[in-house]
């Protein structure tokens, strides 16, 4: 194994596929950006120095040919996607490291949201690197966020609770108290109505955003802190990867563990399809996992307890 691969393998901190599931992307803890092709199973280029520091996020345009990729080097940068090449200058209005950052949908102009360390929240255009707006959340050293699929709505979680807001407004959606042990991984669903939480007592739960609490009942069968939690695209299961380096799935509707545990390193992304999960690979290359249909998964539980 190289040292390229060791470092994809033990240091990749951020993950992306791109929309026609034929890309991904792996961004690491010393900056370094790593191309896959997900048919051919290969690198596409050499690793790219792309930051100074570790990334955090990285982000498909809707159209697939480019992706950003933000960093604790206080930078969001922009890429084309096929070349690998830098666009343009990056972005460096942020005063802290940068945590999140993600393509705003419905716009004719591309637009980004970023939130930095620094507890802003940047809406900015891509040509310009003009703000349109900015607003603060509340942040703490126990601080987690995550955006929704369209990046219209931010949640933050603190020890004082969770919030949601609304990019576009700049305004709190809802809040919740968070009264349970602090949260480790956050997920929206891909509706961007429900969230789902992996706790420091080991288990996840569900917040429907219409409810003022989270679901009291966990997905079973989870017993180990999670650190990677993702909604499939069609909101029908889960996919948690833990401590332990294993992946789960479960069953949204059922609550019910229906895949795993499978020896997984994250992050990981569902492909656009669902048909599968991809995550950094114990020989330091792209890995895949295919996800049966919860249909022939659940058939197969039934059958094994007959």
């Amino acid at each position: 194994m190289t040292e390229d691969q060791k470092s994809l393998r033990d240091n990749a901190t951020a993950l992306a596929i791109s929309p026609n599931g034929k890309q991904v992307i792996f961004g690491t803890t010393d900056g370094t950006l790593v191309l896959w092709d997900v048919d051919r199973h290969q690198q596409i280029l050499e690793p790219i120095t792309a930051h100074e520091d570790t990334i955090n996020s990285l982000w498909y345009a809707y159209h697939g040919g480019k992706f950003i990729s933000a960093s604790d080097d206080q930078t969001i940068r922009l890429w084309n996607a096929s070349m690998g090449l830098s666009v343009q200058d990056p972005f460096k209005d942020h005063a802290d490291g940068v945590l999140l950052a993600g393509f705003l949908a419905d716009r004719e102009t591309e637009t980004i949201v970023s939130l930095s360390k620094d507890n802003t929240v940047l809406v900015w255009q891509v040509p310009t690197g003009d703000i349109e707006h900015q607003f603060r959340v509340a942040l703490d050293s126990r601080s987690l966020a995550a955006l929704s699929n369209d990046c219209k709505k931010l949640l933050a979680v603190s020890r004082k609770g969770v919030t949601i807001w609304d990019t576009i407004s700049a305004e709190p959606i809802r809040t919740l108290p968070l009264e349970t042990p602090m949260a480790l991984c956050v997920g929206f669903s891909p509706d961007s109505s429900q969230a789902v939480f992996g706790l420091a007592e080991c288990n996840l739960h569900i917040w429907d955003f219409d409810d003022d609490n989270l679901d009291s009942v966990p997905l079973e069968g989870h017993v180990e802190h999670s650190y990677y939690i993702v909604w499939s695209p069609d909101s029908r299961t889960i996919a948690a990867v833990t401590l332990g380096a294993t992946l789960m799935i479960w069953d949204v509707e059922k609550r019910k563990c229906i895949l795993g545990p499978q020896s997984t390193r994250g992050p990981i992304a569902y492909s656009p399809d669902g048909d599968f999960i991809v995550s950094p690979g114990e020989d330091g290359s792209l890995n895949i996992c295919d996800v049966p249909t919860v249909r022939n998964l659940l058939i197969a539980s039934y059958l094994s307890h007959t």
